[in-house]
């Protein structure tokens, strides 16, 4: 079988023909991944997350000390940017991994790889406007990834904790150091002065200045010691009422996780892109055989005789050099119609589907080439809905088959000699009344009868025989039924009805002809002027309606 795969290029008309006559590999591979994908859905458990919220003041610990307008102060982002480094930093993390045992949970063998896990598991999103922290904290169940945030919130409160209370804690021993040094300066003055009141000699003058300076010195340490002391009880005071500024807002309970990637979601994408993958190996494997293999597909379902491709949009009668790719697939089509069983002469109706099927170009070009190897054709347009076989052969409308049909003309008025050497052509003729009761009267019958004798084959169109009456009543009159679709829009469910329709006209559907647009078809036009160059007068004197003594 000639395709013909120069005069259409490979396009998603292909595309759609292929998938769908090798839909079977295209789901067995896609069956394969979806499988490998369900089977990684349950090795990997669904993913659970869950929320924690800490509050951070913007001043944790208040200093007693007065500073100048100059100098710097705590504000409330740097304390949320402090809790937020805190709780990303290695050790309270370690303490986390402590505490929830993540290392036999999630089945680690370093505490290294433990802690670079639990980063990638964890979430902090600071809120500077509202002193809040929110933690997310991801694991593969509801009560793990609540236990996680909650062991977060709670060590860095915990630390927190800690950490001001070890502040408090240094600031009372760091007084408690500065009272001993005093009290030790002080009772170090006071036995001097003691030493220097023993004396007997009378003290020289530089005694007596000495004892004034220790007594001065006394009196100093004395009100610094009480000040001290005093600062010492509010330390005190400060320590036992500790507060690190700040608190858990809300901890998460395993009620409230939410599931993320669920596993039902996650095996509709397994199954789409399976689907996705075999497609495209489908049609990697495909690119190229198309054209054949979906012809034999099309003959093994529907039973066919006959199964050809027929290119269409180029002026093969027009034109004394045609390209060999254009013709070679009528030439196939001509030698599939010879061995079509038939008597000494065959009438051959050609049925359009759809209007993209181009079936009036496929008649007259089919025509052309089986007269070219010396057989005599009659071309009948038995379309009266949409009559178009006349411009291709540059010839008027009517008269026509219409005209001999109602009785108004004879068979030699009606039937027109083409520029092509055995070709002849009956045009449709006016548009009648009603086609369906003219064509089922008894001058269509002698009409075939009479060219049968007359022509070794008879080639009819006929209008959709899904839309018209008339093309069934033609069927009846016809040897072989051929269907004409378009390779790129055809469905095999609608040639399979179409079928059904012929075959209940009494009869015999025997072949498909796909059609291949190469360039644009013909336009449509109600008058035979065509701006083409002519190779000749048309004849439309009434041919010798007899066959010559060669052709017998």
């Amino acid at each position: 079988m000639i395709s013909n795969q120069n005069t259409a290029e490979y396009g998603w008309g292909d595309v759609k023909i292929t998938l769908r006559s090798r839909w079977p590999i295209a789901l067995l591979i896609g069956s394969l991944v979806f499988l490998v994908g369900a089977w990684m859905t349950w090795k990997k458990p669904g993913v659970y997350e869950s929320t924690s919220e800490v509050v951070v003041s913007s001043v944790a610990n208040p200093s007693p000390v007065l500073r100048s307008s100059s100098e710097v102060r705590p504000t409330a982002l740097s304390a949320i940017h402090r809790a937020e480094s805190s709780m990303k930093s290695g050790k309270l993390l370690l303490e986390v991994v402590g505490a929830c045992d993540l290392m036999n949970r999630w089945h680690q063998s370093s505490r290294a790889e433990t802690l670079h896990l639990l980063r990638n598991q964890l979430e902090i999103h600071p809120d500077p406007n509202s002193g809040m922290i929110t933690i997310r904290a991801k694991d593969i169940t509801s009560e793990g990834s609540s236990s996680l945030a909650n062991a977060v919130a709670e060590s860095f409160h915990s630390m927190e904790e800690k950490r001001v209370r070890s502040m408090e804690e240094q600031k009372v021993r760091n007084l408690e150091a500065e009272l001993r040094l005093r009290r030790e300066n002080k009772r170090d003055i006071e036995q001097r002065l003691v030493e220097l009141s023993e004396t007997t000699n009378p003290a020289p003058s530089s005694e007596g200045g000495e004892v004034q300076d220790l007594r001065s010195r006394l009196v100093s340490e004395t009100h610094l010691i009480r000040s001290l002391e005093a600062r010492h009880q509010l330390a005190l005071v400060d320590l036992q009422n500790v507060s690190s500024g700040t608190s858990i807002l809300k901890l998460s309970v395993p009620e409230n996780a939410t599931q993320l990637d669920p596993r039902a979601l996650r095996m509709l994408l397994y199954g789409a892109f399976g689907l996705l993958i075999g497609c495209a190996t489908t049609l990697l494997i495909s690119i190229g055989k198309s054209p054949i293999e979906i012809a034999s597909d099309l003959s093994s379902q529907l039973d066919l005789q006959l199964m050809a491709f027929a290119p269409v949009g180029f002026p093969l009668l027009r034109t004394n050099s045609a390209k060999e790719e254009w013709i070679e697939p009528y030439r196939d089509l001509r030698n599939k119609l010879h061995r079509l069983p038939a008597a000494d002469s065959a009438v051959l109706l050609f049925l359009p589907s759809g209007d993209e099927s181009h079936c009036d170009e496929v008649v007259a070009q089919t025509a052309a080439v089986i007269a070219d190897s010396g057989h005599n054709i009659l071309v009948i347009d038995g379309n009266f809905r949409d009559p178009r076989l006349h411009l291709h052969f540059e010839a008027a409308r009517h008269p026509g088959l219409a005209d001999f049909l109602s009785g108004e003309m004879r068979i030699e008025e009606t039937v027109v000699k083409t520029r092509v050497k055995n070709l002849w052509l009956m045009p449709s003729g006016p548009l009648p009344r009603d086609p369906s009761a003219l064509v089922n009267g008894k001058r269509m019958d002698d009409l075939f009868w009479e060219m049968k004798g007359r022509f070794d084959y008879v080639l009819v169109t006929a209008p959709s025989i899904h839309q018209f009456s008339d093309a069934g009543a033609i069927s009846a009159f016809a040897d072989h039924v051929v269907l004409v679709t378009s390779y790129h829009t055809h469905k095999v469910s609608h040639l399979r009805k179409m079928k059904q329709a012929v075959e209940s006209c009494h009869a015999n559907l025997s072949g498909v002809v796909l059609s291949q647009e190469f360039q644009s078809p013909l336009s449509k036009a109600s008058e035979p002027n065509i701006s083409v160059v002519p190779l000749g007068p048309v004849q439309f004197a009434p041919p010798q309606l007899h066959r010559s003594e060669e052709a017998v």
